[in-house]
């Protein structure tokens, strides 16, 4: 039995340590751990064709220790969750890996955590144009209008040339929306050539031609923006007239071609209710994974608190989809919502701050406006208070390694005098560990040097960013507004 490292499944040289990595379909890093070199050496051994006995004997030579196949079965054992029968993976989608790239000296080894030597994705913004008008948008574009002149297509391939070299294996395309940018086939096409994931999302209507095109360079996933299946509630929160009736069949060519559809819908108070007749449609269509997220307010695009669910909305939100769940078992139905029906203290509230999960901007990603500004988190604005990099002249590893961003993700103390982070213990620790999210202090507060919301030190008296979780009075037991965001 030939074994290899299943493809779902990424390894990387760190500073002290590889990185062992899930990426899924989506382009997020599900699971991650700091491995032992050694272990990655033997992982990158089993590349599709050697024996258990052939490992041994690589491991014996590399070690100077005797090492016996059935220490490598054990090792088998153990982590075989990593591994898959290499002839169920297509020759395209293997991935070896050179065992002497992860050769350490042992005094270098460290497993304490460290800040990557590289992003581990990227959120390209290819374009601001785009065919719709979302009121719940968080684009920069309704604010800050096109920016300057987009990366030339030369610039772009040279850019995915260094992604590729520093191990980054995931580019997401957004905008605006990427189809509207005039060469997205060739940069796509360049993206899987260099074995990059490419995550698209689109709102436009994709022709047969296109569809074709994205089948013949191995685009192995698209995400479809779908709302509701009622026409007038479309064109209220999109301004797009006809957009159903146009996008059902983009759906029906791309599942022709092979290719995975996935849907994502923002609910607000207004297409709430619709969710049990919408999943029924994209069912019917074949749609592999159905989104469902709620509504958060826009640094740009905010109209009024109404789009915001109500608790009544949420509840009976999670009660449906479960049923939808189960109507519908083959279909993956992800959610994503504040549902918070048990009571929390503000000792539990801490509890749940400290397992927060960690913030990624400039830490694990980068993002790239249609000009090549960059920023650490694709809603922050292109303002120069939060640009850390200029792509167009600028290379990936620069800005990763500038002191302007490191600046903004790891601020001095003296740029929160006045705020709770100032006095707080944990501030070093906060902002060097998991990280604090200063888009959701911008929006709350007006200023990215605060705490953010959900930290139990905010100032309840910010602007609410989503809809409020549910909370019990212990004295009433009745349900109650919280007074944080």
């Amino acid at each position: 039995m030939a074994l290899i490292l299943n493809p779902m499944w990424r390894m990387r040289r760190e500073q002290g340590y590889v990185l062992l990595y899930r990426l899924t379909d989506i382009g997020t890093v599900a699971e991650q751990s700091f491995i032992h070199p050694l272990k990655a050496i033997t992982i990158a051994l089993f590349d599709g064709k050697r024996t258990v006995e052939d490992v041994a004997h690589a491991l014996n030579y590399v070690t100077g220790r005797p090492v016996e196949p059935h220490n490598v079965k054990q090792f088998l054992d153990e982590n075989s969750r990593y591994f898959i029968e290499a002839s169920e993976v297509s020759e395209r989608l293997r991935r070896r890996y050179d065992p002497l790239e992860f050769v350490m000296d042992a005094d270098s080894i460290d497993f304490t955590f460290k800040r990557p030597l590289a992003p581990l994705s990227l959120v390209y913004m290819v374009t601001n144009a785009c065919r719709t008008n979302c009121i719940y948008c968080y684009a920069e574009r309704q604010r800050h209008g096109k920016g300057g002149p987009l990366l030339p297509l030369p610039r772009v391939k040279e850019l995915i040339e260094e992604t590729a070299e520093l191990r980054i294996p995931v580019i997401h395309f957004s905008g605006g929306d990427p189809f509207m940018h005039p060469d997205i086939l060739d940069i796509l096409e360049h993206t899987v050539a260099r074995d990059i994931l490419p995550v698209i999302s689109t709102k436009c209507v994709l022709s047969e031609a296109t569809v074709d095109r994205l089948a013949e360079i191995g685009i192995p996933r698209v995400q479809i923006s779908i709302d509701s299946p009622d026409p007038d509630t479309i064109f209220l929160l999109t301004g797009a007239r006809n957009y159903l009736e146009e996008m059902i069949p983009v759906i029906k060519r791309l599942k022709a071609k092979g290719i995975k559809v996935a849907t994502k819908t923002v609910l607000t108070s207004y297409n709430v209710r619709q969710v049990p007749a919408l999943v029924d449609l994209l069912a019917s269509l074949g749609v592999d994974d159905i989104g469902l997220g709620e509504y958060v307010r826009s640094l740009y695009r905010h109209l009024d608190d109404n789009l915001f669910m109500s608790h009544e909305d949420l509840k009976w939100l999670d009660e449906t989809v479960q049923r939808l769940r189960e109507k519908y078992s083959s279909t993956s139905i992800s959610t994503s919502w504040n549902f918070a029906p048990e009571p929390k203290s503000r000792r539990e509230k801490e509890r749940a701050f400290l397992n927060r999960a960690r913030c990624t901007a400039g830490m694990q990603q980068l993002a790239i406006y249609p000009d090549g500004k960059v920023v650490p988190c694709e809603e922050v604005p292109s303002t120069p208070e939060f640009v850390v990099g200029d792509l167009s002249k600028q290379s990936i590893l620069e800005v990763w390694n500038s002191e302007r961003l490191m600046q903004l993700i790891r601020p001095p103390k003296e740029k929160f005098l006045g705020q709770p982070c100032y006095d707080c213990l944990d501030f070093y620790e906060c902002h060097a560990f998991l990280g604090r999210c200063f888009v959701h202090a911008l929006k709350a507060y007006g200023t990215p040097y605060a705490p953010p919301p959900e930290c139990p030190k905010s100032s309840p008296s910010g602007l609410r960013l989503q809809t409020s979780p549910i909370c019990v009075d212990p004295k009433s037991s009745q349900s109650s507004d919280c007074d944080s965001c």
